[in-house]
């Protein structure tokens, strides 16, 4: 598998910040939708999963981009300074780990060009590797259950 393309973008989320093992996301969308009336939204259907692998476990940052950071207990924020990441598409009705796995081969095979940025969470959890996965509802995720899966690298 190769990237469909590559991107340069900062990210503001508003969302939930949790440690997981990828079982309770849905449980935390839920608590997202319910939460999810808030005018300053960029797209209320374009969701992000933060995944950031640790020596510690899996956590997961589940959100929604926003245009800016408000004082509101029911939200956390996550900011991600720019950053350039390759695109990569997943079918979510085929085989998801043999897709992952793909996209692992495509990075050990370009680990001479690039490097997957680590990102500082601050004291949330320790400097990790993390990726997004992207799901656009009114788009190409609605209709055809495509994600993106967003990795940051930088080129060497």
């Amino acid at each position: 598998m190769k990237p469909i393309k590559f991107i340069t973008k900062d990210l503001l989320l508003v969302g939930c910040f949790v440690k997981s093992d990828g079982s309770n996301s849905w449980e935390k969308w839920e608590d997202m939708d319910i939460k999810h009336e808030h005018h300053y939204l960029v797209n209320g259907e374009q969701a992000f999963e933060v995944w950031f692998y640790t020596k510690d476990g899996d956590y997961v940052f589940t959100g929604l981009e926003a245009t800016e950071q408000k004082s509101d207990s029911a939200w956390e924020y996550m900011h991600i300074p720019e950053t350039t990441y390759a695109i990569f598409e997943v079918n979510c009705n085929e085989d998801h780990d043999l897709q992952i796995k793909s996209i692992d081969e495509w990075l050990d095979k370009n680990e001479e060009k690039y490097k997957q940025v680590v990102f500082d969470a601050g004291n949330r959890i320790a400097p990790s590797d993390f990726d997004l996965c992207f799901f656009d509802h009114e788009g190409r995720f609605g209709k055809d259950r495509i994600m993106e899966i967003r990795v940051p690298l930088k080129k060497l």
